[in-house]
């Protein structure tokens, strides 16, 4: 209801961002429902003229802070990241390995995209190489190291 009382309010800036969704309710009906994206539902937050909204502005007001320092100073995501990883319980080994891995990804997609190498072929690479999608699960591990898996050594070994 609130919503509706918002578009009535002619904020057209939020209903642009809302949008109706037939789904399926506990009774076994569909009703439409006010749906919208992340960023949506963030700009609605910040419009409720509430007391029980403002924990939650605060919160985002902080997250934008810190990704704004982000910004200017990429080293704190990276403490971020490792201190997420810790918080996870992963062990230290594991996390340099895949900040390394992170790196090393970066440093191949930029090198692509100096060379204009399409973007399909990009994922369908990295997606092979460990990322996890569901063809490298199922596909049958090969006792013979690949073209692309000397190269990936090759690139470990300068970095």
């Amino acid at each position: 209801m609130y919503l509706l009382r918002q578009q009535k309010t002619h904020q057209t800036e939020l209903s642009e961002k809302i949008v109706q969704l037939k789904l399926l309710a506990p009774d076994g009906k569909k009703y439409e429902t006010d749906c919208a994206n992340t960023e949506g539902i963030f700009r609605i937050i910040q419009s409720i003229p509430s007391p029980k909204a403002e924990p939650f502005k605060r919160w985002l007001a902080r997250v934008g802070y810190e990704r704004i320092q982000e910004i200017e100073d990429p080293e704190l995501g990276t403490k971020r990241t490792r201190a997420l990883y810790r918080a996870k319980g992963y062990l230290d080994a594991w996390i340099e390995q895949r900040m390394r891995g992170i790196e090393i990804r970066e440093i191949l997609t930029d090198e692509w995209r100096k060379r204009n190498v399409k973007e399909g072929f990009q994922e369908e690479l990295l997606g092979s190489w460990g990322e996890g999608n569901k063809q490298a699960r199922v596909r049958k591990p090969s006792t013979k190291p690949t073209n692309w898996e000397f190269q990936r050594e090759e690139l470990l070994d300068e970095l």
